[in-house]
């Protein structure tokens, strides 16, 4: 028999802005535990919420075996390895006060613009290992910033925004970079009629396909990749990483859900 085992820590910190002031903060902290074990072809699996006691879970996976889900059994090999990027990015006794100084700053160089939305301080720890002698961890810290701006007097629910993602707060640079944006907002545009080259956040054009890539919709027939395993779907042309390295995507995990890592962890 194998077995996988996950351990998941999510901390999290949210502060709600509305007219450029904090009026309202959430914060969390979430443990799971899964165990996954497979015997003769068969997957069973058991989760908790909290801190998991690993040997409970394994019993109860055990009994999920009789359910008779067929699964293959493909586990990683052996390795051990970590990325522990866990460096405080604001004390969180400081948080609020410190986004409150942030906003003001940032409404006295923008005057124009009403700031509302989010902003958010996390904390991720996940540790996976197997029965093949595999054991990961991956921690790493986000401070996120999700500003809408209303330019005042516009008479629309919102014009632009501001947003920024990272695991160090440089408040000097950060302004400087919105206040530029807040400046180009304003400075009219004499653009001729043609092809341009543009920038966009990807979620913006994929986010409806991406869940067509999920297991569970995979597996229940409802993804448009059902029944297509072992085909040519895509174009050549098609480019698509997942970035999970953690000094570019702070708030990631450098191994997925089954261990797997990939070499440049893209």
């Amino acid at each position: 028999m194998e077995k996988e085992f996950i351990k998941k820590t999510e901390q999290s910190v949210t502060l709600n802005v509305t007219a450029g002031k904090i009026d309202s903060f959430r914060e969390i902290e979430k443990t799971t535990g899964t165990v996954r074990v497979y015997e003769n072809g068969c997957i069973g699996v058991a989760g908790s919420l909290g801190e998991p006691n690993e040997e409970e879970l394994i019993d109860m996976a055990k009994e999920a075996l009789a359910f008779g889900i067929p699964y293959p059994c493909s586990l990683e090999g052996p390795l051990e390895k970590e990325e522990i990027h866990d460096e405080e990015i604001i004390p969180v006794s400081e948080f609020i006060p410190t986004m409150q100084r942030f906003l003001d700053r940032l409404g006295e160089l923008c005057p124009r613009f009403a700031l509302t939305n989010k902003i958010g301080m996390s904390r991720t720890y996940t540790e996976y290992r197997n029965s093949l002698g595999r054991h990961l961890v991956s921690c790493g810290r986000e401070l996120s910033i999700s500003l809408v701006a209303q330019s005042r007097g516009s008479g629309n629910l919102f014009d632009t925004g501001f947003g920024w993602s990272g695991d160090h707060f440089d408040e000097e640079a950060l302004l400087a970079e919105f206040k530029r944006e807040y400046d180009a907002f304003y400075k009219p545009a004499d653009i001729e009629p043609g092809r341009y080259p543009i920038l966009i956040e990807p979620a913006q054009l994929l986010y409806r396909y991406l869940n067509h890539f999920v297991g569970d919709l995979y597996a229940a027939g409802a993804s448009l990749l059902s029944g297509k395993l072992g085909e040519k779907v895509f174009s050549d042309k098609l480019t698509l990483k997942a970035d999970m390295n953690l000094k570019t995507a702070p708030s990631g995990c450098f191994f997925d859900a089954e261990g797997c890592v990939t070499p440049d962890m893209r």
